[in-house]
């Protein structure tokens, strides 16, 4: 996740997405992810990545989180962007598979995709079956973090989990994004990595608050 936490600021507008928002979400998610060490691992070639990740981004928008549900966030401009996924949508059924596929393997490419679904299988092995809502992606430009523009994108949806009394989960790439999340409510679920011995990522989770 390419968080950022500033609770000592204010927190910029932001507006619920729809369909028309897709490719500045993508692109503000790219560059937000670009540096992370999961999406490195997925991606090695950092001279394509921005534009792989542009690709997976809008695929997964388009067929997953907004065809899912209507709880995804940005700003006007595209500072920042998150994609939240409606409850019962949050493991990627087989249609969604094949949905999703041909942007994958745009993104991936041929070469690397058996190496790349070993990668998937490490989220999916550790992905709650209880009923939740999922927040798979949420990012910020570099040059606008600090400013708590990564809190503002998701509380609409903790808010909504709180008030409807449904969980929530993330998978945090870093130590730092994991902190962040704990502030909101979040626990850390357990240590993972990629395929075994690739980077860190961190399952959490969050009970509706009393």
């Amino acid at each position: 996740m390419a968080f950022d936490w500033a609770s000592e600021r204010s927190a910029p507008a932001v507006r619920r997405a729809t369909k028309a928002d897709i490719d500045g979400m993508a692109g503000v998610l790219a560059r937000a992810f670009e540096q992370d060490p999961n999406w490195e691992w997925f991606m090695p070639d950092e001279t394509s990545r921005v534009a792989r990740l542009q690709v997976m981004f809008a695929a997964y928008a388009h067929h997953i989180a907004l065809r899912y549900g209507t709880d995804c966030f940005t700003t006007d401009g595209y500072a920042g962007a998150s994609l939240w996924v409606a409850p019962g949508h949050g493991k990627m059924s087989a249609e969604d598979t094949v949905r999703t596929l041909p942007a994958w393997v745009r993104a991936i490419g041929w070469r690397n995709l058996l190496r790349a679904q070993r990668g998937l299988a490490s989220f999916d092995a550790v992905h709650p079956h209880e009923r939740h809502y999922y927040l798979p992606f949420v990012g910020v430009l570099p040059e606008a973090q600090g400013h708590g523009l990564g809190t503002a994108l998701v509380m609409p949806v903790l808010e909504k989990c709180d008030r409807d009394d449904i969980p929530a989960y993330l998978e945090a790439t870093s130590e730092d994004s994991r902190r962040c999340y704990e502030r909101l409510g979040f626990e850390t679920r357990s240590e993972e990595h990629i395929a075994g011995d690739g980077p860190v990522f961190f399952p959490m989770w969050r009970n509706p608050a009393s």
